[in-house]
């Protein structure tokens, strides 16, 4: 007889064959793990009963944490295969949150952005809360030591602290959101409040409150990803599936909870749902070096070039500044002469500030995302031609959205068309 619930403190299995005891069998996790017969943190109790043969069965259980008793009778070789094959499950699950953890550890310690390591705290937060909750703990840690009483809770409020943490990080949401900044108070000062109570008050009703945050946190989150959808920012998808899987396995256990569908394999619902989040995590995390990692480049790029074009454009425009400068010191002329020789000069100098305005303008980063990098063409085409006393035609489709152009084409294009007109 199986009783599928880890978090037991006390459990109690009589069983009367006409009206005569025949069995009697006690568990819990305030026993030492050492003690049960059956090593699985579920209480499990050999019956040795007569097949078509009736009985009847008594059960007493008390906890602090979550009374339900799911039940199942299985025969030896069904226990040994369920005991066996979890113990498998767990062991995947147990070495995938290693291997993950180390290897954002890595990362952390590599390029020096705490948003892997947020990452990596969460992620052993949320393993140890499945440890806790589903009985690993008692068995391979700490048995039947008081903690094992709350720890499920105590891993739960850190996770939720390391989590709100990474997503600011991860999703820039103070630059993004303007209120997110209270939002974020309240979340960690909450929640580490429940850290420091809990290990001195811990009755089931504490239970409400970590309830009550995580919905809490299932609204703010989604409403996050709402207002980054809305603005297209891409990086929000993989953010936003992966809270889609791990608030759907939430919300399967609550309805499992309230008695609405079966309580079993309930332990697996929120291991498979907590996988695929970090694994979606873990993607854009990749996702989003890899786009650091171009947007680096691209900056190398922009700043070679720029510094060719200042050496190109600036150096001949200087040296023929400095020249004019040094004629018109030298050379006595009349009046009208020096002020043409000055008009040159001064028409060389505004030449030269707009290389540099130019020159910064392309390097602020803002500017690549710009949709009025068109009207810049346009005005660098008419200011030619006009100076020139050539008529400027422009013919553009209704349709065409210049916002739609990447901004590595659309500084190939200035400089495109400024090279043909110029020749």
């Amino acid at each position: 007889l199986e009783v599928e619930n880890t978090r037991l403190s006390e459990l109690e299995v009589w069983i009367f064959e006409k009206g005569q005891e025949v069995f009697y069998g006690r568990s819990g996790d305030q026993w030492p793990f050492k003690r049960y017969k059956i090593k699985d943190p579920n209480p499990i109790f050999e019956l040795n009963l007569l097949e078509n043969q009736q009985y009847d069965v008594y059960i007493r259980a008390a906890t602090t944490r979550d009374l339900k008793i799911p039940v199942r009778i299985l025969n030896e070789s069904e226990i040994t295969a369920h005991i066996s094959n979890r113990k498998l499950v767990w062991g995947i699950f147990s070495g995938f949150i290693i291997l993950i953890s180390f290897y954002n550890l890595f990362l952390f310690l590599t390029i020096k952005d705490r948003t892997y390591l947020y990452y990596m705290i969460y992620i052993l937060s949320l393993g140890l809360f499945q440890f806790s909750i589903y009985g690993l703990s008692f068995q391979y840690f700490w048995q039947n030591h008081p903690f094992n009483e709350y720890a499920f809770l105590m891993f739960l409020y850190i996770s939720y602290i390391f989590i709100t943490l990474f997503t600011e990080k991860f999703l820039e949401l103070e630059k993004e959101i303007k209120f997110w900044k209270p939002i974020k108070y309240f979340i960690l000062t909450f929640s580490i409040i429940l850290l420091i109570v809990t290990p001195f008050w811990h009755p089931n009703q504490i239970n409400y409150f970590a309830i009550a945050l995580s919905m809490i946190f299932s609204f703010l989150y989604y409403l996050v990803c709402i207002i980054y959808i809305k603005r297209r920012i891409a990086i929000i998808y993989f953010y936003a599936f992966a809270v889609f899987f791990l608030t759907t396995a939430s919300l399967i256990i609550a309805l499992q909870n309230l008695g609405v569908i079966s309580s079993l394999y309930q332990e697996y619902v929120l291991m498979i749902g907590s996988m695929f989040e970090i694994v979606l995590f873990s993607l854009a995390l990749g996702y989003k070096f890899r786009r650091n990692q171009l947007e680096r480049e691209r900056q190398q790029r922009l700043r070679n070039q720029i510094s060719s074009n200042l050496h190109d454009d600036l150096a001949a425009s200087l040296s023929s500044l400095t020249m004019y400068s040094e004629l018109s010191k030298r050379k006595t002329s009349s009046e009208s002469e020096i002020r043409d020789r000055l008009q040159v000069i001064a028409d060389k100098a505004r030449e030269i500030l707009g290389k540099v305005r130019l020159a910064v303008y392309e390097l602020n980063p803002q500017n690549d995302n710009e949709e009025n990098w068109l009207d810049r063409i346009l005005d660098f085409g008419k200011e030619i031609c006009e100076a020139r006393d050539i008529d400027f035609l422009v013919g553009i489709p209704e349709n065409f959205a210049p916002e739609i152009i990447h901004f590595d084409k659309r500084r190939d294009l200035i400089y495109l068309f400024k090279e043909a007109l110029n020749n």
